[in-house]
């Protein structure tokens, strides 16, 4: 059963332009700004790796909320990290 490559490559083709975005934030912006877009773009092209390449798309409930727990939890940890930082 031959299965279309279409979607991996317009997946590698938006992991390159990320990469790309990503070279640029870190030339041009500072501080706050700079972190924050680095570390959203790093997680928005991890999300893409596991949903094509790791094949998260294909799975069923609960493997899918067991991936997606961390990513939850990392969360949660940068707001109270946020809010102490705040105090």
């Amino acid at each position: 059963m031959a299965q279309s490559k279409k979607p991996y490559i317009l997946v590698w083709v938006a992991l390159g332009v990320l990469t790309v975005v990503e070279v640029l934030a870190a030339l041009q912006l500072h501080g706050t700004a700079k972190w924050a877009s680095l570390v959203v773009l790093a997680t928005v092209k991890a999300g893409f790796v596991a949903w094509w390449y790791m094949h998260l798309n294909k799975e069923y409930g609960w493997l899918k909320f067991i991936a997606i727990l961390p990513i939850t939890a990392a969360v949660y940890a940068v707001v109270l990290m946020r809010e102490v930082v705040a105090r």
